[in-house]
């Protein structure tokens, strides 16, 4: 189940949002924009010096791809090409473990390669969650493999490696216009297991909240460098 107002959601007593945000004072980026149609995340989000653009109606709710908020936001604010940034970050509220040492790499991968139209995180998938270890249920309980691949492919070093999505993709502003968010080519970065993490409901929040007081993840703040962990 998915938590209510979850960018607002208390992780080691700080709001969800803030992480992200924090993260983001320590790099390079200066022009720092919070789109939402939340009062409470406005009001955080201009209390630590953020850009705030209230979502048109038409763009607002859970369903809205988050590549037409982007482009809106590019059409409304930027008249001509010229004065189009090259690319935009997009931060999620829900990927708390964001470091400045991720966000600086694909801001110089995507700098140095003018060919590659965006550049994002991914992490290793998990054996036990890979593709073809997938499985279906029928409405008789009864259970098969998804992918035929699985009758051979029972061990790891069968199985050729796949990742998934990370917490960060930078997008050409071009491509986005074009209504795309992961346009090929596009450069990965690999990171870890728990920085990947996603926090939709309160099993995620909770394992969250379980490494932050097992002090393996954290907030950026002054008294972190900005660098690899």
């Amino acid at each position: 189940m998915s938590i209510e107002n979850k960018n607002m959601a208390l992780l080691d007593g700080e709001p969800l949002i803030s992480y992200c945000i924090e993260a983001l004072k320590h790099t390079d980026i200066t022009e720092r924009v919070c789109s939402t149609d939340s009062a409470p995340v406005a009001n955080l989000a201009r209390r630590k010096g953020l850009t705030v653009v209230d979502r048109p109606k038409h763009l607002r709710g859970p369903i809205v791809p988050i590549v037409k908020v982007i482009k809106n936001f590019v059409e409304t604010n930027y008249g001509q090409d010229e004065e189009r940034p090259d690319a935009i970050l997009l931060v999620q509220p829900t990927s708390p473990f964001v470091t400045p040492y991720q966000i600086q790499t694909l801001v110089g991968m995507l700098s140095a390669e003018p060919d590659a139209q965006s550049a994002q995180t991914i992490c290793k998938v998990p054996h036990n969650f890979h593709t073809w270890n997938q499985r279906t249920l029928s409405p008789n309980k009864q259970v098969a493999w998804i992918y035929p691949q699985r009758s051979w492919a029972y061990n790891k070093e069968s199985k050729p490696t796949s990742y998934k999505f990370g917490n960060l993709v930078l997008t050409r502003t071009a491509a986005i216009i074009q209504g795309e968010m992961f346009p090929t080519p596009s450069l990965g970065l690999e990171i870890s297991l728990f920085d990947s993490i996603d926090v939709d409901g309160q099993n995620d929040l909770d394992m969250a909240e379980a490494l932050v007081q097992a002090g393996v993840l954290g907030m950026w703040t002054d008294n972190y460098e900005n660098g690899e962990e």
